[in-house]
């Protein structure tokens, strides 16, 4: 593995991941799992490592699918909205919306402001 060039001891305790240890600044003396662990691990056992990368990808396909989906929906809700309907929940969505920054950033970038 490439890193900053220090050594440290690593043990890995599969069937008790806690009872690991590092000797890393994070987690010497500590019982977290450490990112020298997870490489050891991944090293030590090929399989995991490819099962692991296999349910990113599947997780990531599945948030893409289920974005694109409320995309559609949100696109046909808004369509079928009448101006005044439209006008509404864009009010709406700036003056009740907890996050005043999305305010400000509409005022800022469509109103004619002096501050």
């Amino acid at each position: 593995m490439r890193g900053s060039g220090t050594v440290y001891e690593v043990r890995i305790d599969a069937e008790h991941p806690r009872k690991s240890s590092c000797t890393c600044p994070h987690a010497a003396g500590r019982r977290v799992i450490c990112k020298h662990m997870i490489a050891l691990f991944f090293a030590a056992y090929p399989e995991k490592a490819r099962e692991y990368y296999d349910d990113i990808v599947k997780y990531e396909e599945e948030e893409e699918r289920r974005r694109e989906e409320l995309d559609e929906k949100l696109r046909r809700y808004i369509d079928g909205l009448s101006r005044e309907e439209l006008r509404q929940e864009l009010y709406s969505l700036l003056c009740d919306c907890e996050d005043t920054w999305i305010f400000e950033q509409f005022a800022r970038n469509h109103l004619d402001l002096d501050w």
